[in-house]
């Protein structure tokens, strides 16, 4: 018996069964001699390309995405090239020569082969600061038959990658401590998260029918800031009530377990701004990180009160970003003027000269572009949702300003 599958089939499956008869048992039952066998089809090229091929960033991830191409003969995959900044025009792929994958970017180009039907693939681990291109070509077809689309306009598509890079952001929105922990070296009150008119956040405070003696640290999950050229820290806090202050450490031999008082930890609390009570909430600043890139590192506030006396503080809107690649001297950029922050609606942006504006989210996701002119620009914000964003003005000129908005 011979059996053959259709043109189209893209898999088969062979199953032979075996029932017995009157409830009779034993027996034997042989097969012999199968065989499989294929026709090498040689296809003509696709009939068109694929359509809406777009390039997107998330972070230094670049994803990739079309719609497959229909006609009267679809491709069996595609092959992508990737180029890094403006190379001029990129390969053409000969018939009978098979490109493999070469995901090496020293060289600023690379190719991969993607199946039909997966209309997407992202390059991840890419070079801050820099722009990136592509192209798509399909083709049926393997080995020294492979037959590529090359007549016509092949889909481009390009993508910038931000030298922007969030190490860690936490705002306990979730009900937790999130990537942070708590630990007790003393006392019965620990850090936890506290919700007051909506807003979550993280809170300690050593008074429970008195002032109680406590020690406690909030910390953070290791750190690898070694990919940055910088990098910088801030938070918002708010205090109430008379004790002593928050402490703010860094580490670089904390285990990530354990009694942090163990460890060697820098102090760090007078770089920082805190907030001088009434529960008035008051922005850091940027705390520099920079002399700490070389290995991972811990951040923790430490929590003290003792018998007479027991604060309460209070911990928001964590973050930990820095700039990746060689990018552009800090020495180049520019504080971006913005109010008014917090905003709600709208808010306005100071330039000193006309340029090219980019909104990023805490997942350095582009999320909003436009041109904005000299002197007061007026931005919406109904399209965001609320959190924190970073804002990078490159102006005509080449000036880079750069900036925070919080939306509420």
């Amino acid at each position: 018996m011979t059996l053959t599958a259709p043109d189209d089939a893209a898999g088969f499956r062979f199953e032979v069964r075996v029932y017995h008869q009157d409830n009779n048992v034993d027996g034997f039952v042989y097969y012999d001699d199968f065989s499989v066998e294929a026709v090498n089809t040689n296809f003509p090229e696709p009939t068109h390309y694929p359509e809406n091929f777009e390039a997107t960033t998330t972070g230094l991830t670049i994803t990739l995405n079309w719609a497959d191409a229909t006609g009267e003969q679809i491709p069996g995959a595609y092959l992508i090239y990737g180029q890094q900044g403006d190379m001029g025009d990129f390969p053409v792929p000969e018939d009978g020569t098979p490109v493999a994958n070469d995901l090496d970017w020293s060289d600023d180009i690379v190719s991969v082969n993607v199946a039909y039907g997966l209309e997407t693939y992202a390059f991840e681990g890419l070079t801050g600061g820099q722009s990136y291109e592509f192209v798509i070509y399909p083709y049926t077809n393997v080995g020294e038959n492979i037959n590529y689309k090359t007549d016509g306009d092949p889909p481009l598509a390009s993508a910038s990658v931000s030298n922007l890079v969030i190490i860690n952001a936490e705002d306990f929105e979730d009900g937790t401590l999130g990537t942070w922990m708590q630990y007790s070296v003393e006392g019965p009150q620990v850090w936890e998260p506290y919700e007051f008119q909506g807003d979550i956040f993280a809170r300690i405070s050593g008074y429970d029918n008195g002032a109680v003696e406590n020690e406690d640290w909030l910390i953070s999950p290791e750190l690898d800031l070694s990919s940055l050229q910088q990098a910088s820290f801030e938070f918002i806090s708010a205090r109430n009530y008379a004790g002593e202050a928050l402490q703010l450490y860094i580490s670089q031999d904390y285990d990530g377990s354990g009694d942090p008082n163990l460890f060697d930890w820098t102090e760090m609390t007078d770089q920082a701004n805190w907030s001088e009570g009434s529960w008035e909430w008051t922005a850091s600043g940027d705390i520099d990180l920079s002399e700490f890139l070389a290995a991972p590192c811990h951040l923790a506030f430490k929590y003290i009160s003792n018998t007479s006396e027991a604060s309460a503080w209070e911990i928001d809107n964590i973050l930990v970003f820095g700039e990746s690649g060689v990018g552009i001297a800090e020495s180049e950029v520019k504080q971006l003027i913005v109010f008014p922050n917090p905003s709600s609606g709208m808010f306005t942006v100071s330039a000193e000269s006309a340029g090219h504006l980019e909104l990023f989210n805490l997942s350095g996701q582009l999320v909003m572009e436009l041109e904005i002119q000299a002197g007061l620009n007026r931005i919406s914000t109904g399209s965001l949702k609320n959190g924190l964003y970073f804002l990078v003005l490159r102006s005509k000129s080449g000036q880079i300003n750069r900036g925070k908005v919080l939306i509420n």
